[in-house]
């Protein structure tokens, strides 16, 4: 009798045992369960908070990059002509699509009467070297004799004269040749004051030339314009003297820099788009007008900002976000938008300095919903 009691209790024993075992089972699922709830229908079921992961809106520096496509024109155009009254082209060693540079020769005139003029000012300079020579000779001459009378010294002192008078006048006489030849060379030789490429040379060799003529015209390359279209839509982005990188076409490799200098005021109403200026350095001349390319417009700004992957339905200005509030509840917010950049977008209203945003787990959620925050690397 005793040893049935003693079996029964320790099959009661055991059986409590079980029992406790298999309640800790089942407690130790449930939690893991509700550990794995990553869907907002599920959590909300189980009475628990969704899963999300937030990040906060703060002010950043944001370096917006924003790209368009460009062309390119020369600066501006210059019509060389010619201030010289008779003469004759001689030369033009320069043709159309020649890259010149300032201070290069691009037309040779010949001038009749400028040659006449050195002429005759190099052969009265040849005489009054001549003159200036003799009267020299005499001095020394007088100068040897002198001790002889009286006479001779005032001949010395007359010859003494003379010669400073010949020397002034070759002075002088050097100072008019060269003006003569500087203005020869003015005169016939037109020279390039800018960096350019030569478009057009209405004139020819021999042809002779009258005061205003037309001979060459030159489109300057350095700087260059380059005109970028911009849809409408852009249009808050731009202001002047924001820098630009251009790559083009033809040299994939390089890149080129400006700034914006103009911006058109008026919007091309069937392309919607805005035509920008830009200033364009080109010190090598390698580029040249009706080159093609594309630009980035870079503009760097203190702004308020959000990660962009937590922007819900964004649409040109506007989108909505998940914010999460004091009592850890999700509501929806629209909000306006600016420029987007290094995975961050601008906030221009809607939102203020240190609002949580939910930047995972928005799917599912409703306005009024509880959130647990958890860290993103957590939310599967």
């Amino acid at each position: 009798m005793n040893k049935t009691m003693s079996t029964t209790k320790r099959l009661l024993i055991i059986l409590v045992i079980l029992a406790i075992t298999v309640g800790i089972v089942i407690l130790y699922l449930q939690m893991s369960a509700h550990k794995l709830l990553t869907d907002a229908t599920s959590a909300r079921k189980a009475g628990v908070g969704i899963p999300v992961a937030v990040d906060t809106a703060s002010l950043g520096q944001m370096e917006v990059f924003t790209p368009a496509e460009c062309l390119l024109n020369a600066s501006s155009t210059i019509t060389i002509t010619s201030d010289l009254k008779n003469g004759r082209i001689s030369a033009i060693p320069v043709e159309i699509g020649t890259h010149v540079e300032s201070g290069q020769t691009l037309v040779k005139l010949g001038d009749e009467l400028g040659k006449l003029a050195i002429n005759k000012a190099e052969k009265q300079l040849y005489w009054l070297r001549r003159t200036a020579y003799e009267r020299l000779r005499m001095i020394q001459f007088y100068e040897k004799n002198r001790d002889i009378g009286q006479s001779l010294e005032a001949e010395y002192r007359r010859s003494l004269i003379d010669w400073i008078n010949s020397s002034n006048d070759l002075v002088k006489s050097e100072h008019d040749l060269e003006i003569s030849i500087k203005k020869y060379d003015d005169d016939t030789n037109i020279v390039s004051h800018v960096d350019g490429v030569v478009v057009a040379i209405p004139a020819h060799v021999g042809q002779r030339v009258r005061n205003s003529l037309d001979i060459l015209s030159l489109a300057v390359v350095s700087p260059m314009d380059m005109v970028c279209d911009m849809p409408e839509e852009k249009l808050h982005l731009l202001r002047k003297n924001l820098k630009v990188t251009a790559s083009f076409y033809g040299f994939p490799n390089r890149a080129f820099h400006g700034k914006v200098t103009h911006i058109n005021p008026l919007v091309n109403e069937t392309k919607r788009t805005v035509s920008i200026l830009v200033k364009l350095a080109n010190e090598d001349g390698s580029l040249m007008p009706g080159m093609h390319g594309l630009a980035q417009i870079r503009d760097s700004k203190q702004a308020l900002r959000i990660p962009s992957i937590s922007l819900i339905n964004p649409h040109l200005e506007s989108a909505q976000v998940l914010i999460v509030s004091s009592e850890n509840r999700a509501y929806l917010r629209r909000i306006m938008i600016g420029s987007s950049a290094g995975g961050y977008t601008e906030v221009i209203s809607g939102l203020q300095t240190d609002d949580q945003v939910i930047v995972s787990g928005q799917v599912g959620i409703q306005a009024g919903d509880i959130v647990n925050i958890r860290s993103e690397e957590n939310i599967k």
